[in-house]
């Protein structure tokens, strides 16, 4: 799904006003010109300020599509408005977004939470007001946080007024680091006519950190293709085929990974690191003297001494010359592991690391009193998040 997508006639079409001439009483013509925002004021137990009505129907009468550039102006002229958005509100709300299967400003994630495009905090008179809410999901709620294009020189991406760019995303290179797959994407100037259209783009890019997010993402889509290509590719040339056929296959609106895969089915230094790549196993390092685990609160200093291994990482696979024994240690330096004696638990490992040689190795924590009590084995891992259980 292409990021910064126009959803408008994908939700409810309640969620936009009708075209009204009517002009009785401002809570009279909020019923006829809008009726869902009327029925929506109705779920209130308690007596609605008379602003909201006012104010709301000022906005439609003034033609809701620029209520952005209308709503100060406004909110200057009327009480201070309480926020009415609650969790009752939120459920009410959400009914008119479910044919919204992907968040529009990021395609990455399921919509699970509802943004305001003008925040509710500071513009309250449109906490409840269908066409300001978002379908999105919580990663791009949380970055964008109060981000108010009504006061800001630059607006952002609005799903329901701005059209889309397809060709706003580019990938700049692929490339090998220390046995790791890097692919860093750029922001495609080129692909603008409109200046503005441009800015809108850029700030809601840097303000979602989009380019990171598809980076790590694509890395993620390649370790997942890794066994396929190893099976199926047997010279770099197949490479490119493999992402041709894969290619065609997926959906014209699957952005972020239609532009991965043409990339590498188009470019011949692509296909040779996707390559070289899928045909590198993990650093193992082979002991040669018989193979043990590292005893409770021994030092992990002490135990690689031992196994005759004086590399410093994070995390250290180890192994004996038949590859029959396969050990995984994983230094307290990695941010985010618990050390708590639970069945289960997550690590966030420092970049992506493909685990899947080590589904029949032992895992080892080390904290800064030696190794933990417990081994564990591989559960699975997704977007950089390792996790193991216990073992009984």
């Amino acid at each position: 799904m292409k990021k910064m997508k126009n959803i408008r006639k994908n939700v409810d079409e309640k969620v936009f006003p009708y075209i009204s001439t009517n002009r009785r009483n401002n809570r009279d013509y909020l019923k006829s010109a809008y009726p869902a925002f009327a029925e929506l004021l109705d779920t209130f137990q308690k007596n609605i300020p008379k602003e909201i009505f006012d104010g709301n129907a000022r906005l439609l009468k003034k033609n809701w599509e620029n209520y952005i550039v209308n709503i100060v102006g406004l909110e200057n002229k009327i009480k201070t408005i309480t926020d009415l958005y609650d969790q009752t509100r939120r459920k009410y709300l959400a009914k008119y977004y479910q044919n919204i299967a992907i968040c529009p400003y990021c395609g990455l994630n399921e919509p699970d939470t509802l943004d305001h495009f003008l925040p509710k905090k500071k513009h309250p008179l449109l906490s409840i007001t269908l066409y300001n809410v978002i379908p999105c999901c919580n990663n791009c709620n949380h970055k964008k946080k109060e981000y108010d294009s009504s006061v800001e020189s630059i607006s952002f991406f609005n799903p329901y007024l701005d059209e889309g760019n397809s060709n706003w995303l580019k990938i700049e290179a692929i490339s090998i680091t220390n046995q790791s797959l890097d692919i860093s994407y750029a922001f495609n100037e080129a692909a603008f006519d409109n200046e503005n259209q441009r800015d809108v783009f850029k700030v809601t890019c840097k303000e979602l950190d989009l380019l990171p997010r598809y980076a790590c993402r694509s890395i993620e889509f390649i370790l997942n293709q890794k066994k396929n290509i190893q099976k199926f590719c047997t010279k770099q040339t197949e490479v490119g085929n493999y992402f041709e056929i894969m290619l065609k296959q997926l959906p014209q609106d699957d952005f972020w990974k239609t532009q991965l895969c043409r990339y590498i089915a188009e470019n011949e230094t692509a296909q040779e690191i996707i390559f070289k790549y899928c045909n590198i196993a993990n650093r193992w390092f082979f002991c040669k003297n018989s193979m043990r685990g590292p005893g409770y609160k021994e030092s992990l200093d002490n135990y690689l001494n031992f196994i005759g291994n004086n590399e410093k990482r994070y995390i250290y696979f180890l192994s004996d010359v038949e590859f029959k024994q396969k050990i995984v240690c994983i230094s307290n330096d990695v941010e985010g592991v618990s050390l708590k004696d639970e069945t289960n638990f997550s690590v966030f490992v420092p970049g992506l690391i493909d685990f899947s040689d080590c589904e029949d190795a032992d895992f080892y924590i080390f904290n800064s009193q030696g190794c933990t009590r417990n081994s564990y084995k591989y559960e699975g891992c997704k977007h950089g998040v390792l996790v193991l259980k216990k073992n009984l």
